[in-house]
């Protein structure tokens, strides 16, 4: 790979409905997520800005916390087993999943949707922005996604409970790329209907304090 371009980024995106963002975040800085209108999910990947083969991995955090979803403090390992991303804040009831593949157009054509907009063609064409090919689809953060396992591992699919403005906030690691989806209108469920997320960049000082995004 070339040497990872850092300029010119960005501190808010708006993330529309259906559609899909991809943002630069260096090692240390923090990407807060925010739900703008309430009860809305959105797919966060999240990539090594120097080998892209390298990608956060749902499956390799759960084994390294032993918990279907971090804490606040926990990390997201990358299928090497590398730290990605830290949550530091959620203003959310705390409810999201990491068991959800995400929506891809087979999913759609089984639905009996065949063209509908899915997560997994918005990963790459957001991507396909910041210069980025892979063919990769890694299993998504889903935030606010409400996913409950049953006493007999049975799998419900509920309505999101993030309330307007509620926000996840994520410190990188080594530097990465981050993209953050919003799900496709019915997608996967249409117990979520479809709305803006926003992302905010932040720059983070050694004292660990973040800066007031400088677009507001």
């Amino acid at each position: 790979m070339g040497v990872v371009e850092f300029r010119n980024r960005p501190t808010h995106v708006v993330v529309p409905a259906g559609a899909g963002r991809a943002v630069w975040v260096r090692h240390g800085e923090q990407l807060r997520i925010v739900d703008v209108e309430g009860g809305q999910v959105g797919d966060l990947f999240a990539f090594a800005a120097a080998d892209p083969g390298e990608y956060l991995s749902a499956s390799h955090t759960r084994t390294s916390t032993s918990r279907l979803f971090p804490r606040v403090g926990e990390q997201f390992m990358t299928n090497r087993r590398r730290p990605i991303l830290t949550l530091v804040a959620d203003t959310s009831p705390g409810v999201h999943d990491m068991l959800i593949a995400a929506c891809d157009p087979e999913r759609y054509r089984m639905l009996g949707a065949p063209g509908h907009a899915s997560c997994a063609d918005n990963v790459h064409h957001a991507l396909a922005q910041i210069g980025l090919a892979t063919d990769a689809v890694p299993q998504p953060v889903n935030v606010f996604m409400n996913i409950p396992v049953g006493t007999e591992g049975d799998l419900s699919w509920l309505p999101a409970v993030s309330r307007p403005g509620d926000a996840v906030t994520f410190t990188a690691g080594d530097g990465l790329r981050g993209g953050s989806l919003g799900v496709p209108d019915g997608s996967q469920c249409d117990q979520w209907p479809a709305a803006d997320f926003a992302c905010h960049r932040y720059h983070v000082t050694e004292s660990c304090c973040s800066r007031r995004d400088l677009s507001t």
